[in-house]
């Protein structure tokens, strides 16, 4: 309703699946990049001794 079917812009997004519903269904020319503050949280919550080295890795980017 606020953005609308003309939105071709980029939106940051904590991931919420109504985001991915929106371009997907609404407006398609728009992209989604996710959020690093969310990414990096999730990445910590993924420590584990496989997932360590990827939460590492995205720390460092």
């Amino acid at each position: 309703e606020v953005l609308g079917e003309d939105f071709y812009g980029i939106i940051v997004c904590d991931g919420w699946s109504s985001y991915a519903t929106f371009v997907k269904n609404i407006a398609p020319d728009s992209g989604l990049q996710r959020c690093w503050a969310h990414l990096l949280r999730e990445a910590d919550d993924f420590k584990s001794e496989e997932g360590e080295r990827l939460a590492n890795r995205l720390h460092e980017i």
